[in-house]
């Protein structure tokens, strides 16, 4: 894919990030293009309550004498039981609907967002972790390899140091190849090339929400509760077909053999029809409307018990992922003091290798496991705001 990214590579804010998502965002723009669409029409539904004009003139030619007319007609639907009001309260509603489809899409975007700025910025921080440990790897290679030459340490933990220094090599090169497919994944959302992410600030946790206020202001609750609205709509719009419709036409006409025409023929007529047994197909759809009525209320009801478990579910996932990354600052920083002291009393001869190697393998995993465990927090808050309809501003 061939982006408008011609544009310098560069770092990137998470605020910078939302303003050019809200410019130029493909799913964004789609979505906008649907929200003007059901706002014409809502305004092409108020047509039908407007009279229909017409123009019509003609020049024919017959055994040599010429003809011409030319007229205006105009006719106004008085009745048409109830459908064009029901056709206006619909289409309001699903304009309604679009808006509430809009600000979700708007979530779901900056959720997406925010997760691609999360996975950049995670690799590289990741990256830079990785460097470390190739460097702290490096570095034992080089203290085990001393005390094997010498004569203290045997072949086969020098190999399982060199094992190691080359799974941290093999780990870095792998990260930096992710690297550029994140960085990919966030240019695409933005149509914006992007180099590198800034660091965000720490996880927010609010306090404890009132589910109800969220619920109902939620973009996915109001888009359900319109689905059945419309439905209701829809049933009601039906009686149309068991009801009679009125409607007045009027035209006004000139014909004749000479230009202008000169003879008038005008006509009005006030009609009335009544299809009172149309093969039985009008109380069938009155019928089917029911159904759907209904079963848009089935919908509803549980998509409100399902959006209601998610926001609890979303929240205290939030609460488990900021209590478990604060735990895994805890444990580096005791993994961190347990490192360097085994390390001190191995050189000084007090501990054996196998010893140590098991510690300082406990505060690798120590700074992978934070490190992870800040990615799974940063996921959690934008899960949260992503799942009553917001964002991560």
């Amino acid at each position: 894919m061939v982006l408008a990214l011609g544009l310098p590579a560069f770092a990137i804010t998470w605020k910078e990030a939302v303003a050019l998502a809200e410019k130029n965002n493909l799913q964004l723009k789609s979505a906008a293009k649907d929200l003007e669409s059901s706002e014409w029409s809502l305004k092409r539904s108020y047509t039908n309550f407007l009279p229909q004009l017409s123009f019509s003139a003609s020049k024919g030619d017959s055994a040599g004498v010429g003809s011409y007319s030319y007229g205006f007609s105009v006719s106004e639907s008085l009745f048409q039981g109830f459908e064009n009001l029901y056709g206006v309260q619909y289409s309001a509603s699903s304009l309604d609907q679009q808006r509430a489809s809009w600000l979700s899409t708007r979530a779901d975007v900056m959720y997406a967002l925010r997760s691609a700025y999360i996975e950049l910025l995670y690799i590289q921080e990741k990256i830079a972790l990785l460097e470390k440990i190739l460097k702290e790897r490096t570095s034992n290679t080089a203290l085990i390899t001393l005390r094997y030459e010498s004569g203290k340490e045997d072949k086969g933990n020098l190999m399982a140091t060199q094992s190691e220094q080359k799974q941290a090599e093999y780990d870095l090169s792998a990260a930096r190849r992710e690297l550029d497919l994140a960085r990919l994944n966030l240019s695409q959302l933005l149509q914006q090339e992007v180099k590198e992410a800034e660091a965000l600030s720490s996880i927010a946790v609010p306090p404890l929400p009132d589910y109800k206020v969220l619920l109902i202001s939620s973009p996915d609750y109001q888009i359900s509760e319109l689905a059945y609205k419309m439905a209701e709509i829809n049933y009601k719009k039906s009686i149309a077909g068991l009801l009679p419709s009125l409607s007045l036409s009027a035209s006004y006409r000139n014909s004749g053999s000479d230009w202008p025409p000169a003879a008038q023929n005008n006509s009005w007529s006030l009609s009335l029809s009544y299809p009172f047994f149309p093969g039985g197909s009008n109380l069938i759809d009155r019928i089917m409307a029911k159904v759907d009525m209904e079963k848009a209320q089935q919908d509803f009801n549980k998509n409100r018990d399902d959006l209601r478990y998610s926001l609890q579910d979303a929240y205290e996932a939030l609460v488990d992922a900021s209590e478990s990354l604060a735990v895994s600052e805890f444990s580096l920083a005791a993994s961190l003091e347990r490192a360097e002291i085994s390390r001190a009393r191995y050189i000084n001869g007090l501990v054996n290798y196998d010893e140590w190697s098991r510690i300082d393998n406990i505060y690798i995993q120590a700074l992978k496991t934070q490190l992870s465990n800040k990615k799974q927090a940063w996921l959690a808050e934008a899960l949260w705001h992503k799942t009553y309809g917001g964002a991560v501003e």
